[in-house]
């Protein structure tokens, strides 16, 4: 009797030391999970950036296209212009100022928008191994290495989540301005044309 009471206090007490290993082995299932994600969202991120920056580039060359059309006209605008009022000097002088200044201003915005900024990156392997030293006893544990590899993941993808969010924003605000340039080019071509011309 004595025997069969000591097996049965023994049996809980096995069972719940497998317990925790147990709930170890599914955290760190889960971890590996959320580690293999967070790459993959990194990665995106990466993308995106490199994206935008294509499409700033692209902006800066629409600047130096329409900047040559422009110049370009001004010789013969103003030989053209050259005997009429003082009305169509102005009008022409204007239309050259507004549609440089909406370049020079979308321009602006790109060039933010392409600077550097400080971003979270991973630590170096120099710091990588202090902070290993210091918490040894953890990293020698699978669920700590991969916990902070999600830490630093996911540190490194906010930081260039929110990056790339403000350079989209002045992205769209330099696109804006570009199509508002061209079409004041077209517009203002042909009101000029129309005073002259009439």
């Amino acid at each position: 009797m004595e025997e069969e009471k000591k097996n049965e206090e023994t049996e809980p007490k096995k069972a719940d030391e497998t317990k925790p290993k147990k709930d170890d082995a599914e955290k760190l299932e889960l971890y590996r999970f959320v580690h293999s994600f967070s790459e993959v969202a990194l990665k995106s991120e990466m993308t995106r950036k490199s994206q935008i920056l294509d499409q700033s580039r692209t902006i800066q060359t629409v600047f130096s296209i329409v900047s040559v059309a422009l110049l370009s006209l001004v010789q013969p605008l103003f030989s053209a212009i050259a005997k009429s009022g003082e009305y169509m000097r102005c009008l022409t002088i204007l239309f050259y100022f507004v549609a440089f200044g909406i370049q020079i201003a979308a321009l602006i915005l790109v060039g933010i928008a392409q600077h550097r900024r400080t971003l979270s990156y991973f630590p170096s392997p120099k710091k990588l191994k202090d902070c290993a030293l210091e918490n040894y006893d953890e990293f020698l544990k699978d669920l700590a290495k991969e916990e902070f590899k999600i830490d630093e993941f996911s540190a490194m993808y906010e930081s260039l989540s929110n990056d790339n969010t403000y350079m989209v924003r002045l992205v769209n605000v330099a696109n804006i301005l570009v199509i508002v340039a061209i079409c004041w080019v077209f517009l203002a071509a042909a009101i000029i044309t129309f005073v002259y011309f009439k």
